[in-house]
């Protein structure tokens, strides 16, 4: 999921828990946009929106047992571009 495209943060966090009662991980970033690309002139969301998100995220992952540290493969085992394992 990615962040600072234009979503409320409610809807990132609604969207989250419906992904972890799922048993989905729900791998939240934030926006890093590329230069030359045709978002380069988005803003990346403030670290205290992220810090904020990820603080709601980890609280739906730690009530549905669903955790990174579960995951085999992939971003959401090698963390990749987001802090949200540092919050579970």
């Amino acid at each position: 999921m990615i962040a600072g495209l234009g979503e409320s943060d409610e809807s990132i966090i609604s969207g989250s828990k419906l992904l972890a009662e799922l048993g989905v991980y729900p791998f939240v970033v934030p926006l890093r946009p590329i230069p030359g690309s045709l978002l380069e002139k988005e803003k990346s969301p403030s670290p205290d929106r992220m810090r904020a998100i990820y603080e709601h995220v980890a609280e739906i992952l730690r009530d549905t047992g669903v955790s990174q540290k579960k995951n085999k493969a992939g971003y959401v085992r090698c963390r990749a571009c987001s802090a949200l394992p540092d919050f579970e």
